[in-house]
């Protein structure tokens, strides 16, 4: 599968657009669309500037990976769901989404309500929850549970 564009625009609407590198709520250096690497495996540093043409290519980038881990599990899932896990995985980075509890469960059984509290788990930064955090998941599992 691929994302769609209302997946795309989840994804856009949580990272908002900076064309300057800022520091997350993590502490890492991060640009564009909420991307900390360039397609080159180079890290996004103090200082770096970008356009909004290079983010939107940037992002693209970044998300194909993330569809290609998702595909990779086989999962039998339908267009939103698979946009709600784009956008979890675009935030969460692939080796955590692929250890995850979430990720089990929807192997097991893709409609189990259970789910909805698996994205909610995804809302910390250090230990310490985070609102804008907790929005975004509380979104994707509004969305993954919508039907299409």
């Amino acid at each position: 599968m691929n994302i769609s564009e209302n997946g795309l625009q989840l994804i856009k609407d949580f990272e908002k657009f900076e064309a300057n590198a800022y520091q997350d709520s993590g502490g890492i250096w991060t640009i564009g669309y909420g991307s900390i690497i360039y397609q080159n495996g180079a890290k996004v540093a103090q200082g770096d500037e970008i356009s909004i043409e290079g983010a939107n290519i940037l992002l693209n980038w970044q998300v194909g990976l993330k569809t290609a881990v998702i595909n990779a599990q086989e999962l039998s899932l339908n267009q939103n769901q698979f946009d709600s896990l784009c956008s979890l995985v675009y935030n969460i980075g692939a080796g955590a989404f692929e250890s995850s509890t979430i990720l089990k469960e929807i192997k097991v059984n893709p409609s189990n309500p259970d789910i909805s509290n698996q994205f909610l788990r995804w809302n910390r930064v250090n230990g310490n929850q985070v609102l804008g955090l907790t929005r975004r998941r509380q979104k994707e599992a509004e969305l993954y549970f919508t039907p299409v």
